[in-house]
């Protein structure tokens, strides 16, 4: 059973440090059946960058 979700953004940021911008956000986090987790990002800013989300899942035995 799912009882924790999170998710990394991979790439899709512009500029350099210190002034990084993130053009990617997740819209949502699902998780389904209580054991499958699905996570939607979308460009905030139009970007020409590469990126990727990647969800995460914490799941544990119920009794």
């Amino acid at each position: 059973m799912v009882v924790g979700t999170g998710y990394d953004i991979i790439g899709g940021k512009s500029s350099q440090f210190p002034n990084i911008l993130t053009d990617v956000v997740v819209s949502e986090v699902m998780v389904y059946n209580g054991i499958d987790v699905s996570v939607e990002a979308i460009e905030e800013e139009p970007t020409t960058a590469s990126w990727s989300v990647k969800a995460q899942a914490t799941c544990a035995t119920a009794s």
